[in-house]
């Protein structure tokens, strides 16, 4: 089986996990970390029995494919280093800090003929399969994702930081695009956005609320698909679903619900081997720095 050389660039709190994932994939042959801090990268790579880079410039010729998970201002620059040295980038969301860098990165990939996919991972969720095989018709959605407030990127809006996750989700599941909306957003702890509750019309008709809150007392990250006389609600954290259907209003239970437990599966680890794959049979990268790029215009709209 080919195997791509591969390394980490940033390994903060989430760069360490996706390092391990790369050195347990066995589409990788995992070289070694970078990080801004040199005693960070040598720590991680103490760890993982790697290799710690200090300069982006010592990867040249080292390895074929990065996942990229440092900071989001530091992302575009990154990124145009790796595919300017024709190496296959993964960079995490969102894709840049700003739509202008997005449309570089994605001009320069096509010139270099190189992969660029980015790590919306809901995308991976196992709730997704179960959403997909449902019959639900669903008229609207409601997407939550909130928690209590952590300092951890709070360097960006919750909306940049969260929300992005369910448009890109929405989108991506209707196979439908957003035509309008509208938008309530506070600042609560920081200088920029820690709430956030948008509503939109999709092209098909469809309705959504989208509900993120870092200033939240409980963790949520939930979708509901609401039909006439049914509804699907998956917690994507937990892993279990709930169906619910109406039989008949002049019952005494007038309501059937069903709950069960999408099959577990490490997400991060599925979507580093879709990544790898993609490279190594040369195929549609698994999240399109497109479909990133429409996700991060309407975060972007929304909040100014």
């Amino acid at each position: 089986m080919k195997k791509l050389r591969t390394a980490v660039l940033g390994v903060g709190y989430l760069g360490f996990f996706h390092a391990q994932k790369h050195k347990a994939s066995e589409y990788s042959e995992f070289v070694g970390v970078f990080d801004a801090s040199p005693e960070r990268a040598k720590k991680v790579a103490t760890d993982l029995g790697c290799l710690s880079f200090s300069e982006l410039s010592q990867l040249k010729n080292q390895v074929d494919a990065v996942t990229i998970a440092a900071s989001t201002q530091a992302h575009f620059e990154i990124a145009m280093w790796c595919l300017s040295n024709g190496i296959h980038v993964n960079v995490e969301k969102p894709i840049a800090a700003e739509l202008h860098q997005a449309e570089k990165m994605i001009q320069l990939a096509k010139q270099n003929k190189l992969k660029l996919s980015v790590g919306h991972i809901e995308r991976f969720n196992p709730c997704m399969d179960e959403i997909k095989k449902s019959n639900v018709k669903a008229e609207s959605f409601v997407l939550r994702r909130q928690g209590p407030f952590k300092t951890r990127a709070a360097d960006v809006s919750v909306m940049h930081d969260l929300m992005i996750h369910d448009v890109d989700l929405l989108t991506w599941l209707t196979g439908s695009q957003i035509k309008s909306s509208h938008v309530l957003k506070r600042k609560v702890f920081t200088q920029t956005w820690d709430w956030s509750e948008v509503h939109v019309t999709l092209s098909s008709g469809q309705t959504a609320s989208l509900i993120a809150s870092r200033v939240s007392q409980a963790a949520d990250r939930s979708f509901q698909m609401i039909a006439k006389e049914e509804t699907l609600w998956a917690h994507l954290g937990t892993l279990e679903l709930q169906h619910t259907k109406l039989i008949n209003l002049s019952l005494p239970e007038p309501v059937s619900t069903r709950t069960w437990s999408a099959e577990k599966r490490d997400a991060l680890q599925f979507e580093t081997n879709e990544f790898l794959k993609c490279i190594i049979n040369d195929s549609p990268a698994p999240v399109s720095g497109e479909d990133a790029m429409q996700a991060l215009s309407w975060i972007e709209e929304w909040s100014k």
